[in-house]
């Protein structure tokens, strides 16, 4: 038996209409393939097959597509919720990083603690550190105190400029004595470009006495973590 062989009536744009019994259109051929009604169901799953081409948008329609095991989803053209954590990146000191002493106003980078990322435009910055931290007094029976704060590059951002810096004193009451601590500093940054940043912790003295951070096993290697957050 030869093929069964339905096609629409006479030449060019005349077209075969297939129609449910409320008369709907279920099938309508075209010059060239056919269009199916959005009303179909039972399709088998099974039964579909190919690709799915570009102007298909997604919608309610693609809520079920299943546990994604390949690909890349760090395409910048992406769009992250607000609030979305995109990296987390981290450093600490090493025993092979040398001692930080200060004894003046000057902030100086404390060595081995320093981070960069490279973010988007919308994105803030969360930074977390802790600084192992000791200060040598000189004079008996008074107080010595450090200065610490977090740098954008050469910005600082822990602070707004022109104001009082995050300060740790101590109250040493032998000349030769030195007290040792963990400092934690956390700061929300908002660059406002995309871009790659470096964020330091940087220290100083405040009235001239030796401070600063000893990276050792026994007392403690200071860190930096960096969480990049959407806009």
């Amino acid at each position: 038996m030869g093929n069964l062989i339905i096609k629409g009536k006479g030449g060019a744009g005349n077209k075969l209409i297939l129609q449910d019994q409320a008369g709907g259109a279920v099938l309508t051929t075209a010059d060239s393939g056919a269009t199916m009604a959005s009303n179909v169901t039972g399709i088998p799953a099974a039964g579909v097959t190919g690709v799915l081409p570009a102007a298909v948008t997604g919608g309610s329609g693609l809520t079920a597509l299943g546990t994604v095991t390949e690909g890349n989803l760090s395409n910048t053209a992406i769009v992250y919720p607000a609030g979305h954590v995109r990296q987390v990146l981290y450093d600490q000191q090493t025993a092979s990083d040398s001692n930080t002493v200060v004894t003046s106003a000057t902030y100086v980078p404390i060595v081995g603690l320093s981070q960069a990322i490279t973010i988007l435009a919308s994105s803030k910055v969360y930074i977390h550190t802790n600084i192992h931290l000791y200060i040598q007094q000189h004079t008996a029976n008074n107080w010595s105190t450090a200065n610490l704060k977090i740098f954008r590059d050469s910005t600082e951002v822990h602070l707004p400029a022109g104001t009082n810096p995050y300060v740790h004193g101590s109250y040493v009451t032998d000349a030769s004595s030195r007290t040792m601590t963990f400092v934690p500093l956390s700061y929300l940054d908002t660059p406002g470009s995309a871009g790659t940043y470096t964020y330091t912790v940087k220290i100083s003295s405040k009235n001239g006495f030796g401070v600063g951070s000893t990276p050792t096993d026994q007392m403690g290697f200071s860190n930096i973590t960096l969480m990049e957050i959407t806009g």
